[in-house]
């Protein structure tokens, strides 16, 4: 697997704007996109030139790298690859049929958040877009909780 097929087919209609409105509460204006994965997370650049690492995933963004340049070196560590891309998941998803389209990245049909299972069962393509912007005012709303909370109604709105 070469490292393109661990990203999102997005290039000429990725919008860091569009896909951090709804992620405001926890990134700043002041980043650029870097590199977006297979699974929607987005590694960002900031003023200063540090590299962050919004996981969408888990609902968190931390700083991974001080450059571009460490975190160029730090992708080509196994266990960070993996944490980071998931290439054995991505490859269980390209077993099954599932492959993304342009503008698509992988997305949890049940977040693991809402206690939606990480199988390959639960993952879909979906348009960049949906996944941010779900993702973003669902983690927003449960941020607060104590872990294992009974989440029984969420708000969102519609795009």
């Amino acid at each position: 697997m070469e490292f393109q097929d661990l990203l999102a087919p997005v290039a000429g209609e990725f919008s860091v704007i569009d896909a951090l409105e709804s992620w405001r509460w926890l990134v700043s204006d002041d980043v650029r996109a870097l590199v977006l994965t297979a699974f929607g997370d987005l590694f960002l650049t900031t003023s200063n030139g540090a590299v962050l690492f919004l996981d969408t995933i888990d609902g968190k963004c931390s700083e991974v790298a001080v450059s571009v340049a460490e975190w160029e070196m730090k992708v080509k560590e196994p266990e960070l690859l993996d944490r980071w891309f998931m290439p054995a998941f991505l490859a269980q998803l390209h077993e099954s049929g599932l492959y993304l389209s342009q503008g698509e990245c992988y997305s949890a049909v049940i977040p693991t958040i809402l206690s939606g299972p990480f199988s390959v069962e639960n993952w879909r393509p979906t348009h960049w877009r949906v996944h941010f912007h779900a993702l973003g005012h669902i983690h927003q709303q449960v941020r607060d909780l104590p872990e294992g909370t009974k989440i029984t109604k969420f708000n969102y709105s519609e795009i």
